[in-house]
C-alpha cells in the first residue's frame, strides 16, 4: 500500500511530532514538493520559479545558472492550464512534472540554483526540506492533466459540504493532493480532517484519527477512474489541459 502524505503533515514529521503512520511506501506528490521548496507564492499571484523538464541541458545546473535571476519560470517548464470558465480567471500550473524529476533524480543543485529567486532564508528552508524527505526515503508523482481534471471535478462537489478557502489556490492543492491519492489508490495522511472525510465521499475509504492526524485508507483495491462523467463525480465546465 501506498502511503501519502500531504504538507502539513511532512512539516510535522520535519518538526519531531509525533505521527504514526501506516506501513507502506512513503510517497508524496508534486504540489506537496511546491508548497515545500517554496516554487508556489503564498498568495494567488502564481510561481516563485518553475524548473525545466529534465533533459541533456538540465542535467547541469550551471548551464542555468546565468539565466536563474532573469528567467525563475524556465521556459522548458511542463504547464498545465485550468480553465474555469469565466467563474474565475484561467490559470497556468508550471512545473509539477519537472519539480517531481528533479526530486526523483535528485538533482539538488539544480534546484538550489533556481532557488535563488526566493532569497537566502527561504532557500536554506527549502532544501532542509528537501534533503529531509529523501532521508526519510519519500518518492513522489506527479500532477498531470487527467488528476487535475478530476481535481477540478471535485471542487464543485467540495464546495456543497463547506465554504472554500478564500485563497482559491489553497482549496484546490487540496483537492489536487487528495485527487493523486485516489488516482494511485493510496492511503491519505492529512491533518485535515474536512478534506478526510470528504475522501471517503470519493472513494470507499475508512477513516482513522489518530491524535491530530487523520489516515484515509482505500477499503480494497479501485479500479481507476476517468475523471469526468462518472456517477459521484460533477461534469463540470472546468477544463485542464497540457500546454
Amino acid at each position: 500500500m501506498r502511503v501519502l502524505l500531504d504538507t502539513n503533515i511532512v512539516s510535522k514529521m520535519k518538526q519531531g511530532q509525533p505521527v504514526t503512520l501506516p506501513a507502506g511506501e512513503l510517497i508524496t506528490t508534486s504540489v506537496v514538493l511546491q508548497e515545500l521548496f517554496l516554487a508556489q507564492k503564498s498568495d494567488e499571484s502564481g510561481f516563485a520559479y518553475a524548473l525545466p523538464v529534465v533533459g541533456r541541458h538540465a542535467m547541469s545546473a550551471l548551464y542555468f545558472r546565468p539565466h536563474v535571476k532573469l528567467r525563475p519560470i524556465s521556459r522548458e517548464a511542463d504547464k498545465l492550464l485550468l480553465d474555469f470558465n469565466q467563474e474565475h480567471p484561467s490559470r497556468v500550473e508550471f512545473g509539477h512534472l519537472s519539480i517531481t524529476q528533479v526530486y526523483k533524480r535528485n538533482l539538488r543543485l539544480l534546484l538550489s540554483q533556481h532557488l535563488h529567486a526566493v532569497g537566502k532564508t527561504k532557500r536554506r528552508l527549502a532544501l532542509e526540506n528537501y534533503d529531509y524527505l529523501h532521508g526519510i526515503g519519500v518518492s513522489a508523482i506527479p500532477l498531470g492533466v487527467k488528476t487535475a481534471q478530476l481535481g477540478l471535478d471535485l471542487y464543485q462537489d467540495f464546495k456543497q459540504i463547506a465554504q472554500p478557502k478564500k485563497n482559491l489556490r489553497n482549496t484546490l492543492n487540496d483537492l489536487f493532493i487528495l485527487a493523486m491519492a485516489v488516482d494511485a489508490n493510496a492511503s491519505l495522511i492529512t491533518d485535515d480532517r474536512l478534506l478526510a472525510t470528504f475522501a471517503g465521499q470519493v472513494s470507499p475509504r475508512v477513516l482513522e484519527e489518530r491524535g491530530e492526524v487523520y489516515v484515509s485508507t482505500p477499503r480494497e483495491p479501485v479500479a481507476r477512474r476517468r475523471s469526468t462523467g462518472n456517477k459521484g463525480y460533477k461534469n463540470t465546465q472546468w477544463r485542464a489541459k497540457v500546454l
